[in-house]
């Protein structure tokens, strides 16, 4: 039986354009070849209105994305992996007087994984950075061909660094139960000019630096033929606020701490799926923001063994005992 890691997922407010790239670091560690393909949907429903830590009325207004992800990881027995990530983006807004939709590819992910050797027995440290490339739409508009505001675009135009540390350690307390803690930092550069129309100049803009960690808890069970693996995660995110023509800007940034609860089952085959749902603990923001009050998703996830040998005659590094 081939099987994967289970993947942490972090929401985004609606202050952050793209989809949630960071889901896609986790690449599992094997002894042999492995090519994973991986699809992701993810829903956020972006509906509750903040001032600093108060939750305010926001009727009538509305805001709702769709992210689908096509994730293509590579490892193998080198301690490097490597991986791609495609996204596609759906957002709708409504409020007091329209309604704005966009939709279109987001930015490329190129990342790169190193699993640090180590001899702690079941402990995995791993060291991932990756570069955020401005292939996504910077350019839908309104019905009047107003362009929209950045958090609208399917991505940001810029060239972004994202580093990432993760350790986890397997049979943690008692057998089978596995836990992870990671942490993330996303230094984001200025589009120097968006919004501009032909043969006009934009205005600067740079999404805030984003800081992100997380601590997950999952159990490894096998039901009959089946791999089932349940799993709690307790998600941590901070934003620098955003800037607007070398000015911050207000009503920008904060800090979220938010829980989530996924289940990953797998069967005798290399397909691999796994659902999950995330919901806000705490939102301290600065100013006034509307940000996530829900978020859900499917991950649906094909292996296929590379080496030439019987796919049974080695098995990767994260089984069941």
């Amino acid at each position: 039986m081939l099987l994967t890691n289970v993947q942490l997922a972090f929401s985004q407010t609606c202050c952050s354009a793209g989809a949630p790239v960071n889901s896609s670091f986790e690449i599992a560690d094997t002894d042999y070849p492995l090519l994973t393909i991986q699809t992701d949907y993810n829903y956020k429903s972006i509906n509750r209105l903040v001032a600093d830590q108060t939750i305010l009325l926001n009727h009538p207004r509305t805001r709702n994305g769709h992210n689908a992800l096509v994730s293509i990881h590579y490892g193998s027995a080198s301690p490097f992996s490597f991986g791609l990530v495609l996204p596609y983006i759906i957002q709708q807004r409504t409020s007091f007087s329209e309604e704005q939709s966009s939709f279109g590819f987001g930015d490329i992910l190129l990342l790169t994984q190193y699993h640090i050797p180590t001899h702690w027995g079941d402990w995995s440290l791993g060291v991932s950075s990756a570069i955020k490339l401005p292939t996504g739409e910077t350019d839908n508009r309104d019905d009047r061909s107003v362009v929209l505001s950045p958090d609208m675009q399917s991505g940001t135009g810029t060239i972004d660094i994202i580093g990432r540390f993760s350790i986890s350690k397997k049979h943690f307390v008692r057998p089978n139960l596995n836990v992870q803690w990671s942490s993330l930092y996303r230094k984001n550069t200025t589009n120097q000019n968006f919004g501009a129309l032909k043969g006009s100049t934009g205005r600067a803009f740079k999404f805030g630096d984003e800081f992100e960690s997380a601590l997950q808890v999952s159990f490894e069970m096998l039901a009959k033929s089946w791999f089932v693996s349940p799993d709690y995660s307790l998600i941590f995110r901070m934003t620098k606020p955003n800037e607007e023509q070398g000015i911050l800007a207000s009503n920008s940034g904060g800090q979220w701490l938010s829980h989530a609860l996924g289940l990953f089952v797998k069967g005798n085959n290399d397909i691999g799926l796994r659902a999950y749902i995330e919901l806000p603990i705490m939102q301290q923001l600065d100013g006034l923001q509307i940000t996530t009050n829900l978020e859900f998703g499917l991950q649906i996830n094909y292996q296929i063994n590379l080496t030439k040998n019987n796919k049974n005659e080695k098995l990767p590094k994260n089984i069941l005992p």
